[in-house]
């Protein structure tokens, strides 16, 4: 199995000393309403190696840097450098892949970001737009229809 770039919070495995940890507070709450959607808030995927209790080297996965609002897994690719940072949030048939970054904004209605491209502010991207190559939209850009930024 290829190794895991981020999951949902809530798909971490539990440990008992995770019952020592403050899980319900607001800072790490894993699931929230948009509307008639429900969000999974992600986290990056650390890999430690570890000596089981049989002297075996194991891989073990812990909760790395927490990022922002996903709907479904489709929505953020496992594959590049793609990341939905605290800010953002991907929902409804929205992709985010190769080293695209959401930084802050709401991206929905089919809309595609891949390559180096950046969002960030509160953009209205929506209706099958596609952000690709180095674009970078910041504010409140207004992008619709199947307009392709590049």
């Amino acid at each position: 199995m290829a190794e895991l770039k981020y999951r949902f919070i809530e798909d971490f495995p539990r440990d008992k000393g995770d019952l020592d940890k403050d899980i319900g507070s607001p800072k790490l709450m894993s699931t929230r309403r948009f509307g008639q959607r429900m969000l999974h808030r992600i986290a990056r995927v650390e890999y430690k190696e570890r000596t089981d209790e049989n002297g075996n080297k194991v891989k073990v996965e812990s909760m790395g840097e927490r990022g922002g609002w996903i709907e479904s897994y489709s929505n953020l690719s496992q594959e590049g450098n793609c990341w939905v940072h605290a800010g953002g949030v991907v929902c409804m048939s929205a992709s985010v892949a190769g080293d695209a970054q959401i930084k802050s904004g709401e991206i929905g209605d089919w809309v595609g970001i891949s390559d180096r491209a950046v969002v960030k502010g509160s953009p209205a991207i929506k209706e099958g737009a596609m952000l690709i190559g180095d674009a970078y939209i910041d504010g409140n850009d207004q992008i619709e229809g199947n307009a392709i930024v590049g």
